[in-house]
Parts: C-alpha cells; sequence; structure tokens
C-alpha cells in the first residue's frame, strides 16, 4: 500500500511538470503570434498562412504534428512533437523511479537460563509429596483451549518486527479412541462393565448401568513400558497414560447411544515454537522429539508425573459421570475439565475427546513457554524494513523531453502582452477586429486561406473609432 501511495505521488509530480511545460511553451507561442500582429515595425512579419498554422499549432496537437510539413519556424517543428511526446514521461517516470522496500534482519540466539520444566511448574504441583497437590497449570490450560481462549505471547517480542523460534520442553498427548453401540444406561439391575487401555493394560474404567448409572469415568496411570514394578528407567520419555470410557446419553444417527473410549499416551521431550510479533505463539509441525536419555531437569518434571501416577486420583483427568433420577443428580458438574471435555451427558464423540486431550497438552506447552521463555533456547529474528527509491540514473534523461520541448517552444518568445493587443481566443474581441483589409469579404462561401494570399504578410493596423484606439488586420 505504501508503494502504490509512493508511486501515485511520483505520477501527480511528474503530470504537473509536463502540463506546466505545455501550457507555458502555449501561452508564448500565442504571445508571439499576437505580437508580431501587432501594429508596429517586425523584423519578420508572418503570412497569412503561418499566422494560421500558428493559430492551428497553439489550439491543437494535430497542428503540432502537422506544422513541421509546411512551417516556417524550425524550433516549433521540433518543439511540437516533444511536447506530444511529453505524455509518455509520466508512466516511464513511474516505471524508473518506483518506491520499494528494503529490509534487513539480525539473529540474536539466547541459551535457556532456567528449568527446562520451570514453565509447567508451580507450588500446587512441584511441591507435592504424596500430599493433596494437583497440575494446576495443565487445569488452566484445559479450561483456556476448552472455552476458546488464546494463550499470551510470550514477551520475548514487542512488536511486528520480531519473530522467534525456541526450542522449548513439551508433554505432548497421543490419543487413540473407539467407539460402539450400547444400551440405554437406565436398568433395573446395576450392571458393571469394565473398559481396558491398550498402552497398559493394567488401567481399568468401570461403566454402571442401573439406577443410578455411571456413564463416564477417566483415570490415568504409568505406562505398559514402566512395568509392573514401576521401572521409571525403562519408560523414558513416557509420562503417563490418560484412560476414559463414556457413553453418549442422547440417542445416536443409528438410533441408540454409544459408548467411547479416549486412550492417550503421555510423553514429555521438546519441539519448536514460533512466534511472530506479539502474536499467539504456535506450535511448528513436526518439531517434536521424544526425550531418548535423561536430562538435568527430568527430575522436576516427576513432580507433576506422581500427581497422573502415584496418586492419580489429583490428575485433572480423574472423574466420573454418575445420574440416574434427573440432571439434578448429575456428578459430572464436580469436575470443570471433565464438563467440557465430553459435554454433558457426554454429548461428545470419542475422536472429539481425543483431539481435545491433544490440543490441552499442546496448550499447555504453549503457555509454560509463554509464563517462563527463559527457559528455552530461543532465536530471535528483528527485522529492520524502510522505504527506499529504486532506479536507473539513465531513467532521468526522460526528463530532457519537456526540457528541450519548453527551451524550443519559448526561444526569443518571452514577450508577455496585454489583453488589449493579445485577445488569445477571444472570438467576440477576434471579430471586433474584422474585417481584413487586402481580403474578399466572406460571402458565406469563400475561404480566406486561398492559396493567392497564404504567402502574403499580414500585419494589424491601429485607429481610432469614436475616441478608442481600434485595431484590424491587413494582408499586404
Amino acid at each position: 500500500m505504501n508503494r502504490l501511495k509512493a508511486s501515485f505521488r511520483n505520477f501527480k509530480t511528474s503530470l504537473i511538470f509536463v502540463a506546466a511545460s505545455s501550457s507555458f511553451v502555449t501561452t508564448c507561442v500565442e504571445q508571439s503570434l499576437w505580437a508580431k500582429l501587432a501594429p508596429r515595425a517586425v523584423r519578420n512579419p508572418l503570412t497569412v498562412g503561418e499566422a494560421r498554422r500558428l493559430a492551428q499549432w497553439v489550439v491543437s496537437p494535430l497542428g503540432r504534428l502537422t506544422y513541421p510539413l509546411d512551417g516556417s519556424s524550425i524550433l516549433l517543428k521540433l518543439a511540437g512533437p516533444l511536447l506530444l511526446a511529453c505524455a509518455i514521461v509520466n508512466s516511464v517516470l513511474v516505471s524508473g523511479i518506483a518506491v520499494s522496500t528494503d529490509s534487513s534482519s539480525d539473529d540474536t540466539i539466547s541459551q535457556a537460563n532456567e528449568g527446562l520444566w520451570s514453565g509447567f511448574l508451580d507450588a500446587a504441583n512441584f511441591q507435592y509429596n504424596g500430599g493433596l497437590f494437583s497440575d494446576i497449570p495443565n487445569e488452566v490450560a484445559a479450561l483456556a483451549y476448552l472455552n476458546n481462549l488464546s494463550v499470551p505471547p510470550s514477551s520475548l517480542c514487542k512488536d511486528s518486527n520480531c519473530s522467534l523460534v525456541a526450542q522449548a520442553g513439551a508433554i505432548q498427548a497421543d490419543c487413540q479412541t473407539t467407539s460402539a453401540p450400547h444400551a440405554t444406561m437406565s436398568s433395573t439391575d446395576q450392571e458393571n462393565e469394565t473398559y481396558t487401555s491398550d498402552y497398559n493394560p493394567g488401567i481399568t474404567v468401570t461403566l454402571t448401568r442401573g439406577s443410578p448409572y455411571t456413564y463416564a469415568n477417566f483415570t490415568s496411570w504409568f505406562t505398559k513400558s514402566c512395568g509392573e514394578n514401576v521401572n521409571v528407567d525403562s519408560c523414558l520419555g513416557e509420562f503417563a497414560v490418560v484412560f476414559g470410557a463414556f457413553v453418549n446419553l442422547k440417542p445416536s444417527a443409528t438410533g441408540g447411544p454409544i459408548v467411547n473410549t479416549v486412550d492417550c499416551l503421555l510423553t514429555y521431550g521438546s519441539l519448536n515454537i514460533t512466534q511472530t510479533g506479539t502474536g499467539t505463539p504456535a506450535i511448528m509441525s513436526g518439531s517434536y522429539t521424544e526425550a531418548a536419555s535423561p536430562g538435568p531437569d527430568d527430575s522436576s518434571l516427576s513432580s507433576i508425573k506422581r500427581i497422573y501416577t502415584d496418586s492419580f486420583d489429583r490428575s485433572p483427568y480423574y472423574f466420573t459421570a454418575l445420574s440416574g433420577t434427573g440432571d439434578t443428580t448429575d456428578t459430572i458438574y464436580n469436575s470443570p475439565v471433565g464438563t467440557l471435555l465430553i459435554s454433558p451427558k457426554g454429548n461428545s464423540s470419542d475422536k472429539e475427546v481425543g483431539d481435545r486431550i491433544e490440543a490441552i497438552f499442546n496448550t499447555a506447552t504453549l503457555m509454560a513457554f509463554a509464563r517462563v521463555p527463559g527457559a528455552a533456547n530461543v532465536t530471535i529474528t528483528t527485522t529492520t524494513s524502510g522505504p527506499i527509491y529504486v532506479y536507473h540514473p539513465l531513467v532521468l534523461l526522460i526528463l530532457l523531453i519537456p526540457f528541450f520541448a519548453t527551451v524550443l517552444g519559448t526561444y526569443r518568445r518571452l514577450r508577455i502582452e496585454g489583453n488589449s493587443l493579445c485577445p488569445g481566443y477571444d472570438p467576440v474581441e477576434i471579430a471586433r477586429r474584422g474585417p481584413v483589409q487586402g481580403i474578399n469579404d466572406w460571402n458565406g462561401d469563400n475561404l480566406a486561406g486561398t492559396d493567392t494570399v497564404n504567402d502574403k504578410q499580414v500585419t494589424m493596423l491601429s485607429g481610432d473609432d469614436d475616441n478608442q484606439q481600434s485595431y484590424g488586420l491587413r494582408v499586404l
């Protein structure tokens, strides 16, 4: 947009310049024409034909083109076509003198100066020692994502000239889901149904048909690779498993409820985060790398891991939904995360819930980076840009066209007379000064421009008419 405005300014400037040149030259030629017809001694009197050709030169572009064929002034023969050629000056100037943007960028690399997982930690999970603690940062991320709130930007970029790529610690979820038809949950008999995680068969949840009935149950625990005795060293990079089952209570398109399972493997590692200006940070697709060896900060991550494993009932993804006699007995509302995750009455599909859990952990990673950007290795790119005028110096030679047209058209013609001598092209004033002596009066058919008078000189006579000075033309 700025480039377009600048080009338009160049166009207007050149247009004014060309128009001023043409107007000035035309005025000089016109004044010279009338001055040569003045009632005084003139060094080179005009012929009738030359007077007509000069008049056409002044008022008609076509007259300027035909003047070189039979005109008398060598300078005007050159000036006329040059004035017409001025029309190309605008387009050449706009294309040859244009505004471009010059930009340069500088990269600043900063290494992490805080613990890799410090953005994920607060007093509620870092100080966990088997007491009543929870993963509040993840709950905040869950509530933010499930309520369509944006992740705040990090403080590393202050304006749009800044962009960054950060290598940050991440906890990611990879969810697999299933769904199948299910019977109505209401039943006269209590009937338990057990569902098992593929990531760890030791993780099970139970749904109950009856009155009341349990239509949703979520929990979390260790991964299968950790072994029955939970050897943390053998499950390096694997954080925990979030597993749950729920039944859509509302009838489906197939005519009945649907039972869904959501099985999510949580792993930890690192990924790249991008941010432009003060915009929302984003995860660079495909950049996640799972941890393959112990890191110096992995011990601090274990404080969160215990909440999802040792005391899974403190996990944000530990909740049940029990209902029976009416909506007022539904316990799903005891868990804000559960309510938003599977929707009231479990009215979400298995894929929707799996996608939400994956997105929540991505949101938690982005919020951890925004909260503590010093925990990441960051490359900040600062771009400096500004307008520059790009042109080839030879392009400016195009300005010689109006320059030479002005010089040729005004040479020895810079004589400005008053209106009494130079009426311009006021038809009433010109008619008042007729008839022309030496030319037959107009009879409605004959023309003054016959060959018999074209080569004769013409001059202006002055006299008194009722004590008023008058002028008239005479062909000699």
